[in-house]
C-alpha cells in the first residue's frame, strides 16, 4: 500500500514540474511538484524498509511442526 502511494505521489511531482507549463497565482508549481516527488521517495523508501523488515514464512516439517534450521533458512 505505501509503494502504491510512493508511485502515485512521484509521478504526481513528475507531472506537476515537468510537463506543465501553466502558472497558478499564489502558488509555486515547481516547488510543489519536488515536495511530490520527495513524498513519493520517501514513500518508497518507507515500503522498502517495511518489507525488509518482515520475516519470510517459515516452512513447516513433515510431522507438522516447526524445526529451527528451517526457521533460519526462511
Amino acid at each position: 500500500m505505501l509503494a502504491a502511494l510512493g508511485i502515485i505521489l512521484l509521478a504526481a511531482g513528475l507531472i506537476v514540474t515537468f510537463a506543465l507549463d501553466r502558472s497558478a497565482e499564489g502558488i509555486d508549481l515547481i516547488a510543489t511538484g519536488w515536495i511530490l516527488m520527495a513524498g513519493g521517495g520517501l514513500a518508497l523508501l518507507g515500503a522498502m524498509i517495511q518489507d525488509a523488515g518482515s520475516p519470510a514464512e517459515p516452512r513447516q516439517s513433515v510431522n507438522g511442526r516447526f524445526r529451527v534450521d528451517d526457521l533460519r533458512r526462511g
